[in-house]
């Protein structure tokens, strides 16, 4: 009779470096809490504005700063690192910490006086109505004899 020994397909490796780490992400997110993270936002147009949502979860609005240009806008801020628990080893840490910077470049501009924002839930929304475009006029051209 021949027995086989078997290895584990974990052995020699973190906790969180299984064979599903290729799925899963980056290994580097495996043992220290990302800082190099940006909120994800969705960019919704209409015909009169733009509306941005911008996650940011466990994110003070002190913390946050939106500046707008006539075609842009940049949204800054910082998560802070949550308190420091003491651990052997830590299974996964995903959860990024930091400073941000979003730069948002938009295809029409914008109206700056007229954007709202409202922050709720740990989700900024950003109203940014578009100016009004200028249309071409003809102009009837008078002969004077």
């Amino acid at each position: 009779m021949y027995i086989r020994e078997q290895k584990s397909p974990f052995q020699g490796k973190k906790p969180c470096e299984s064979f599903l780490s290729p799925l899963a992400g980056d290994k580097k997110t495996c043992g220290a809490p990302r800082e190099d993270w940006k909120p994800a936002v969705d960019i919704i147009e209409n015909a009169e504005c733009f509306v941005i949502e911008m996650d940011l979860p466990g994110i003070d609005a002190d913390r946050l700063i939106v500046e707008t240009g006539e075609d842009f806008m940049v949204v800054r801020g910082e998560k802070k690192k949550t308190d420091e628990r003491p651990f052997v080893a830590a299974n996964r840490l995903e959860r990024g910490f930091g400073a941000f910077e979003r730069s948002i470049s938009l295809p029409v501009a914008i109206v700056s006086e007229a954007i709202t924002t409202t922050y709720e839930n740990g989700v900024m929304t950003i109203h940014l109505p578009k100016k009004e475009i200028s249309v071409p006029k003809t102009i009837k051209i008078d002969f004077i004899n």
